[in-house]
């Protein structure tokens, strides 16, 4: 939705973020008790802050605090007063009417016990797992728990191969340069890669045919 076709409800408060993000606090002091956020592009959007379903100010049984961490936008918050972002992006939010400073930062993946990250694609019925660097090593089933690829690297971090769960490996090999220049498929099958100035995937040939051509 566009801002300048937004009607905002008693705004108290902006800040602005170092990528240029406009950060907008309004409150009734009652129900509303939100921050949203306007985008370079122009367009507004929740941040924080759930509607409340009673109101914050007079009603004294009004559950309008909590406790623990969460989703922002699922946020209890009462009378947000004043903003501030970090350079990391981060947004701190003064909780007034819960004497709280709140801290906003971006979603990420736990790590888990075995210091990977885990990412889950239900629609996809597939889990993405990552190394500290953010470089995806394996994709388990999430229906089975099998696991359904396995990612090689180089010491220079660059993918060599990828092999599936019936041991089939596709190889990637690469000029002194580090750029890919072929792919050899399980039965041995060479595919040669053509990649443009743009350092973008050109087009791909085999036996001296040419299989596909990419533009951009």
């Amino acid at each position: 939705k566009h801002a300048v076709q937004t009607t905002l409800e008693s705004a108290t408060a902006i800040a602005v973020s170092y990528s240029g993000v406009l950060y907008i606090t309004e409150t009734d002091g009652k129900k509303i008790n939100r921050i949203r956020q306007v985008t370079t592009d122009g367009e507004i959007s929740l941040v924080a802050g759930i509607p409340s379903e009673c109101d914050c100010k007079n009603d004294v049984n009004c559950d309008c605090y909590q406790n623990g961490d969460g989703y922002a936008k699922d946020a209890k918050l009462n009378a947000p007063s004043s903003l501030a972002v970090s350079p990391d992006g981060t947004l701190y939010i003064a909780d007034l009417g819960n004497i709280r400073i709140r801290a906003v930062s971006k979603n990420k993946p736990l790590m888990s016990s075995m210091n990977f990250y885990d990412v889950a694609s239900p629609t996809d019925q597939e889990l993405y797992i990552f190394d500290v660097n953010g470089t995806h090593q394996y994709t388990v089933s999430l229906v089975t728990g099998d696991y359904l690829y396995n990612f090689s690297y180089s010491n220079d971090n660059d993918i060599t191969a990828v092999t599936d769960s019936n041991g089939n490996t596709l190889r990637i090999r690469r000029d002194p340069n580090r750029m890919p220049v072929r792919v050899v498929s399980p039965d041995n099958q060479v595919i040669w890669l053509t990649i443009g100035t743009n350092g973008c995937l050109k087009s791909m040939t085999a036996q001296g045919q040419e299989l596909v051509l990419f533009t951009y």
